[in-house]
């Protein structure tokens, strides 16, 4: 889910419960590309493997 923002305000891409490219860095990549914006800050991101825990994608996006 990606919420609509004015220039210079945040955009949220509330996360993802999953571990796959396809529905976290990919689409990521497609919102800075066709919305022309960038990270701001860190992914979030935890892997079951490594953080024990279930899998969860977060980023941050601004104009």
């Amino acid at each position: 889910m990606i919420k609509s923002a004015k220039k210079g305000r945040e955009i949220t891409y509330k996360g993802t419960f999953s571990i796959l490219k396809q529905e976290n860095e990919e689409q990521i990549a497609h919102f800075i590309k066709t919305y022309n914006l960038k990270i701001e800050g860190s992914i979030f991101q935890t892997l079951p493997i490594l953080n024990g825990m279930d899998g969860f994608f977060g980023a941050v996006l601004k104009r």
